[in-house]
């Protein structure tokens, strides 16, 4: 199930309590509170864990290296990247065929991440042919699943109820709320998370 950001206004209003909206874009009190605290909510969300639905990877873009000096390679970061993760190599698509690309560098190389460093929208690595796992920052109310989506719209609702009704106890217990929701969300997403393999491939091996 998915929810547009109609449905999240109005699950966030009906904790307040307060009118539902039509539409998002509409110029009722509700709504501009609605509009006022979503971004801000949606943005912070993201931020405070690495969603599984808001991760994915990209083959980079070589670009010239001003830095050859200190590094190898230098790569155009994608445009929807808000926070970059982890080099992933190539190798990781063959050794964990079951789940291509899911397992975090520090865990495939047994805390050994792969080094980079960003300036700017370039990425600057030793590793070739580089592919980026990063978090994206194109995430619409229809990405989130139901458990996220809880946790933002109670935030949400929290910051409404604050704007809309000044009731200091009705907010606090809102904020109690979407923490629960949010910590619900994240151990519905950890467990979701494909377990990291006990073998060590030999193309890491002859990285130590």
């Amino acid at each position: 199930m998915s929810y547009s950001k109609t449905d999240l206004f109005n699950l966030a209003l009906a904790e307040v309590p307060a009118a539902a909206v039509v539409s998002d874009a509409e110029n009722s009190p509700e709504a501009k509170a609605c509009r006022r605290f979503y971004a801000a909510c949606l943005s912070e969300l993201i931020d405070r864990y690495n969603w599984r639905f808001a991760v994915k990877q990209a083959v980079l873009a070589e670009l010239t290296n001003t830095r050859d000096t200190e590094w190898a390679f230098a790569y155009q970061v994608p445009s929807d990247c808000a926070k970059p993760l982890a080099i992933v190599v190539a190798q990781w698509m063959q050794a964990y065929p079951a789940e291509p690309g899911e397992a975090y560098a520090a865990d495939l190389l047994n805390g050994r991440a792969i080094p980079y460093d960003l300036q700017g929208t370039k990425l600057f690595t030793n590793e070739e042919d580089a592919i980026l796992r990063y978090v994206r920052n194109d995430i619409v109310a229809t990405d989130l699943p139901p458990l996220v989506a809880k946790a933002l719209y109670l935030d949400l609702a929290a910051r409404v109820s604050g704007f809309l009704t000044q009731r200091d106890e009705r907010k606090a217990a809102l904020l109690g709320l979407a923490r629960d929701a949010l910590e619900e969300a994240r151990v519905m997403d950890r467990q979701r998370q494909p377990a990291t393999a006990e073998r060590t491939p030999d193309w890491i091996k002859a990285r130590a």
